[in-house]
């Protein structure tokens, strides 16, 4: 049944306490719902039982459900599911609530139908049992990654002291048999890593009462068989904080093994240091922790956005990048070598950020074989003009994209490799890698929202500047470049090569182009490069092309375009509509080749400027059709049936000429140039 003041259905919904009555089946036929604020009371019986609950979301809406045994029998050890309309399980919690009590966050992708079902773990439990609904927000992967908020005690003045255990020690229940120097150097390698992006540091003490103590067993655990394990780290705020306890018939006890950077052993000393900092699984909920949206499996079960891998997160146990598309792996390489970028996020909030590592001008090299010192790694950079590059055959991505720490692609960072390739690059969130460099396969290149070079190499290959003022540089090869938002400038140099532009994305986009170029939908801007005879042509916008020192042929066809001739006889076409023409060194040619390439008046007549008497031409040789046009230097049109050319000085702004054209013979004025000339024009100044 359900209660409630009546006053509530004038002022909205509130919240209600609902009562099971009958018996619920654990399927979509229940008779029970329940919404956002609501209470629901329930009992499981005979063990084994679990009741269903419909709820309505719409997409979008957050909320978190909570499971907790009540009553005076209350259920012993509470399991929360959640389920979409066609029961498809989505979610499920043991003990996330404190004690044994559940609780889960849920944030709906469809309007609909879900339902929550009430059960005890294993169903191994009866009793009665409260079931609440409430608004919430959103969970990020950071809080699948939190055990609990805890940090080191006593690390709060950023540094962390670490005991390794020599051999007759006790801790934990285990003897240590005590640590090589190799093993040591690679435990504080493992600490620099974490030093490198958060503001602790680590310091080897001989007090066995140090924040952190480490034993190596080599005759107690066995190597393999069900026995066995790599290792522990126990974290804060559980029994035996600060201790951990590793396996060292698992792992090579010197170099050139699996404990080297990349080496599965590396990994299980990374990971479990992190547990210790306060670091949780992303598929289970020590520590109070959440799970990875839709992990229900610790092995072989990626979640959403394929997140739970450990080229983003170090705590996953699908350690390397198994779902992408690496190499084969080996224990001595192809996995993550430090915290990556979700870990990164997680020991920033934490113990605060590292703001010198990386603040010059760094360079990171993709690696080109899966050999020993291969692996994955996030990077962390607070400055300098910086690139990850590669120089080798295989087809490459290279993303300068930054993790964006959401349950969506690129939550964890956006990959980096050469192909099949069991290493390379994610990026951490709020780091900016400017440049990208790629070698002689076909690659792809991506930009972020600051101004990058992309440069391909060699290779066909495909370039996106995303935001800001990027640099796309195709190289050899035809290659595909898109610039984004902002005004991007695009190096073309092979007939192949497209470049996309579209509506609104920058004011003054630019092709550099050393062959004969015609722009684009969308880009205003054409620079003629080398020394070649080229042309170029622009697009119905309005346009700027300049030429360089050969022999160049600018077209501008419609729009207001301005024709930059440089060294070199180049010919300009203005093109239809207002437009502005530019002349230098060598002889150059001014063609107009329509009436309306330049009609009469101040706001619709071309400016020719640069012109030179007696060595540049103005060509109007297609005005008149196949008629002559007749120069007739200051005097007026006569209106005889002749075509006539004369001029003006018109001295407003200095002296310059406007030459008239009046093009059939009938006396009246056609078409008007502005030519910025102070001598006197003659025949000789035009082809007519």
């Amino acid at each position: 049944m359900k209660t409630a003041q009546p006053i509530a259905a004038a002022i909205g919904p509130m919240a209600i306490t609902i009562n099971e009555g009958a018996d619920l089946p654990a399927n979509d036929s229940t008779s029970a719902s329940m919404a956002i604020g609501d209470s629901f009371e329930g009992t499981l019986s005979p063990v084994g039982d679990a009741d269903w609950i419909a709820i309505e979301l719409e997409a979008g809406q957050t909320i978190r459900i909570t499971l907790d045994g009540t009553g005076t029998d209350p259920l012993n050890d509470p399991f929360l599911v959640f389920y979409d309309a066609d029961g498809i399980r989505l979610a499920s919690d043991d003990d996330g609530n404190g004690g044994t009590n559940s609780a889960l966050i849920f944030t709906a992708t469809e309007s609909g139908t879900y339902y929550i079902e009430a059960g005890s773990f294993r169903d191994r439990s009866d009793g009665t049992y409260t079931v609440t609904v409430s608004e919430a927000e959103p969970l990020t992967p950071l809080d699948a990654l939190d055990w609990g908020g805890e940090t080191v005690p006593g690390s709060e003045d950023g540094i962390i002291t670490v005991y390794f255990a020599p051999a007759g020690v006790t801790l934990d229940g285990y003897t240590s048999e005590g640590f090589n120097d190799y093993e040591i150097q690679q435990f504080m390698l493992a600490f620099e890593y974490v030093s490198a992006v958060a503001d602790i540091t680590f310091v080897v003490t001989t007090d066995p009462n140090a924040d952190l103590r480490v034993v190596l067993d080599t005759n107690e655990i066995p190597a393999t068989g069900p026995n066995s394990f790599l290792g522990y780290f126990n974290p804060p705020g559980t029994s035996g904080a600060g201790i951990g306890v590793f396996n060292g018939n698992s792992w090579d006890r010197a170099p050139g093994g699996s404990l080297d950077e990349g080496g599965y052993d590396f990994v299980t000393i990374v990971h479990e240091f992190l547990h210790a900092l306060g670091m949780a699984h992303p598929h289970d909920n020590g520590g109070g922790s959440a799970i990875f949206d839709g992990v229900e499996d610790a092995f072989d079960d990626y979640g959403d956005y394929d997140l739970n891998q450990g080229v983003f997160t170090t705590m996953s146990y699908n350690t390397g990048y198994p779902g992408g598309t690496p190499g084969a792996t080996n224990e001595d390489w192809g996995y993550e070598a430090g915290p990556m970028a979700l870990d990164i996020a997680v020991l920033q909030e934490k113990y605060g950020v590292n703001t010198t590592t990386n603040s010059g001008n760094t360079v990171y090299a993709l690696p080109d074989l899966n050999a020993e010192g291969t692996y994955w790694l996030a990077i962390w950079d607070v400055d300098g003009v910086d690139a990850i590059t590669y120089d080798g055959a295989r087809d490459t991505v290279i993303d300068l994209r930054p993790a964006t720490l959401e349950y969506e692609e690129g939550g964890g960072g956006f990959v980096s490799q050469a192909e099949n390739i069991s290493g390379g690059y994610t990026i951490a969130n709020g780091v900016v890698i400017e440049n990208a460099m790629s070698g002689s396969g076909d690659d792809i290149l991506r930009g972020n929202d600051a101004g990058n070079t992309l440069d391909g190499g060699n290779g066909s290959d495909s370039l996106y500047g995303g935001n800001g003022q990027d640099r796309l540089v195709g190289g050899a090869g035809a290659d595909y470049m898109e610039g984004g938002a902002d005004t991007d400038v695009y190096v073309v140099g092979v007939s192949g090569d497209v470049v996309v532009e579209k509506a609104g994305e920058g004011a003054a986009d630019t092709v550099e182009s050393s062959i004969t170029y015609t722009l684009t939908a969308h880009v205003e801007v054409l620079r003629l490069q080398g020394s070649a005879d080229l042309n170029g042509t622009g697009n119905s916008a309005d346009n700027a092309l300049v030429g360089q020192s050969g022999a160049n042929i600018l077209s501008g066809l419609a729009g207001f375009d301005i024709l930059t001739a440089k060294a070199g006889d180049d010919v300009l076409i203005g093109g239809a509509g207002l437009d502005w023409l530019v002349g230098d060194e060598g002889a150059d040619v001014f063609v107009y080749e329509a009436i309306d390439d330049s009609l009469v008046g101040q706001e619709q007549r071309d400016l020719i400027n640069g012109f030179e008497h007696g060595v540049d031409l103005i060509d109007l040789s297609a005005i008149a059709g196949e008629d002559t046009l007749e120069f007739i230097g200051t005097a007026e049109f006569d209106g005889a049936g002749v075509g006539q050319v004369s001029y003006a000085s018109w001295e407003s702004l200095g002296v310059w000429n406007i030459v008239s054209i009046d093009a059939d013979g009938d006396g009246e004025m056609d078409m008007q140039i502005f030519v910025n000339l102070t001598d006197t024009m003659s025949a000789s100044d035009f082809i007519l």
